[in-house]
């Protein structure tokens, strides 16, 4: 709606300076709605891009490209403690008992990591792989991530 009101303000300040028809107050009406829906547009589909690119598809949690931006954006802060997890021959899953089951068992594993995790809003679970999972756990500046875990520092 502040959209409107700026271009409502705008447009009184044009319509002092000099007298318009009502086709061209039209047509400018049209091509500020135009211009605020394709704004829209673009900026929803930058965000649709953003989540496909670093969130994985089965489990919704956050993958290998985001880890490593994450990781890069940890290099300033106090440290990190990362925890990789993979299952050993999960290729007999999806072989034994097809794709479907597969892709059950990687979204409850992903469930299972992220309540045993302790997530805070410092600590985070990614999927890298089809099935290998990370936690990134972020210390404070005292180089503690909870009691389990210290960070070296």
């Amino acid at each position: 709606m502040a959209v409107f009101t700026q271009i409502a303000s705008y447009f009184n300040l044009i319509a002092r300076q000099t007298p318009y028809t009502i086709e061209q107050i039209v047509v400018f009406l049209l091509i500020v709605l135009i211009s605020y829906i394709y704004e829209n547009i673009i900026l929803n589909s930058r965000n649709t891009i953003k989540t496909t690119l670093y969130t994985d598809s089965l489990t919704g949690y956050s993958n290998r490209r985001q880890l490593i931006e994450d990781l890069e954006f940890s290099r300033n802060s106090s440290g990190v403690i990362i925890v990789l997890i993979n299952i050993d021959d999960f290729k007999e899953i999806n072989d034994l008992f097809g794709s479907k089951t597969g892709d059950k068992v990687i979204r409850h594993l992903g469930e299972l990591i992220k309540n045993q995790a302790c997530l805070s809003d410092k600590n985070n679970v990614y999927r890298l792989y089809s099935d290998e999972f990370a936690v990134l756990f972020g210390c404070d500046e005292k180089g503690v991530v909870d009691d389990r875990f210290r960070c070296n520092s």
